[in-house]
């Protein structure tokens, strides 16, 4: 399989602790579902965040479709993120001012170059009435459970039709059914557009749905400090 992501000799130490990673070499193959399981602290989300260039490497390179993340500049990384990356996180950052719907949407309103917002507004009603939550799109998040919070970030991730889809820990709020619906759903956004998905995951009932499980540990030297 082609791969659509390749580490390089990363060397990553975080300031004022003990934590340190490295990564002689990693690759994410292009459509490749992965999930990545390890102990609180081994690094998980700190690998997740310089995949998609919210943290920077001390050393090394990460090129993911043909870009080199660790030569952009901030502004374009930004941009580059926003266009070709699906994200999900672990504190979810909903704006409390929008609705769901309006939440869903906002990588459209952030960046006008992504397309037509008719198109991409009956695209979030389709991914909310998979998740179940189509009734709710007019709800501030204040309105919404946690579960149904998590949902809209899903939905968000997807509807831009990103190359990579990187989800940190997107059913731990959720119930088994629901979180089952979750990881289907992106999943199958992968499988069917041919997009990669890396997503951190603490739940081992799920990681039969993968093409790929990879436990940190045995991918890097780490010294434990870090938070997830």
């Amino acid at each position: 399989m082609t791969p659509l992501a390749t580490i390089r000799d990363l060397r990553f130490r975080h300031r004022g602790g003990p934590f340190a990673m490295s990564i002689e070499r990693f690759e994410l193959a292009r459509g490749e579902t992965v999930a990545c399981v390890g102990p609180s602290g081994c690094g998980k989300t700190t690998l997740l965040e310089m995949l998609v260039g919210i943290r920077r490497p001390d050393a090394g390179s990460i090129e993911i479709d043909g870009v080199p993340l660790h030569a952009l500049g901030d502004a374009p990384l930004r941009a580059w993120r926003r266009r070709r990356v699906g994200l999900v996180f672990q504190d979810l950052r909903l704006l409390e001012s929008l609705s769901a719907l309006e939440n869903i949407l906002l990588p459209y309103h952030l960046d006008r170059t992504l397309g037509d917002l008719d198109s991409a507004t009956a695209r979030a009603c389709e991914l909310a009435r998979s998740m179940a939550i189509e009734a709710m799109l007019a709800r501030k998040p204040r309105r919404l459970s946690h579960g149904e919070r998590q949902r809209v970030a899903v939905c968000r991730a997807l509807v831009a039709d990103p190359v990579l889809i990187a989800a940190d820990e997107p059913t731990g709020s959720l119930d088994p059914d629901t979180a089952r619906i979750a990881v289907d759903l992106l999943i199958d956004a992968a499988r069917q557009g041919h997009r990669t998905l890396f997503m951190v995951t603490h739940d081992h009932s799920l990681l039969e749905r993968f093409d790929r499980v990879i436990e940190l540990r045995s991918l890097m030297s780490v010294t434990r400090g870090a938070e997830t």
